[in-house]
C-alpha cells in the first residue's frame, strides 16, 4: 500500500498538472476569441468587396451605347495625351543631351 507521503506527492503532481491544463485552456480560449474576431472582420471585408463587385458589374450591365461611345472617346483622348507627354519627355531628353555635348565641346576649346 501507498504511504501517506506518496499519496500526497501524487496529489500535488495532479494539482500541478491541473493548473497547467487550466492555463493552457485559458490561452486557447483567448486564441479562439482572437480568431473569431479576425474571422468576423475578414467576412465583413469579403462582403464589402462582393458588394462593390456586384455594383460594378451592374453598372457595366446597365451601360448604354452612348456611355460606351463616350468612354471609348475618352480612352482615345487619354491615349493622345499620353503619346504627347512621351514625345515631350523624349524632346527634353534630347535637348539635355545636346546641351551636355555643347558644354563638353565649349570646355575643350
Amino acid at each position: 500500500m501507498s504511504t501517506n507521503k506518496e499519496l500526497q506527492d501524487q496529489l500535488d503532481k495532479v494539482k500541478t498538472e491541473k493548473r497547467e491544463l487550466k492555463k493552457d485552456n485559458r490561452e486557447l480560449r483567448e486564441d479562439i476569441k482572437e480568431k473569431d474576431i479576425t474571422i468576423k472582420f475578414l467576412t465583413e471585408q469579403l462582403g464589402n468587396a462582393y458588394d462593390r463587385l456586384l455594383e460594378s458589374n451592374q453598372k457595366l450591365i446597365n451601360i448604354t451605347v452612348d456611355e460606351v461611345v463616350a468612354f471609348n472617346k475618352l480612352k482615345a483622348d487619354h491615349r493622345k495625351e499620353r503619346e504627347l507627354a512621351q514625345a515631350l519627355e523624349q524632346q527634353e531628353i534630347n535637348a539635355a543631351k545636346l546641351k551636355g555635348k555643347n558644354n563638353a565641346t565649349n570646355q575643350k576649346r
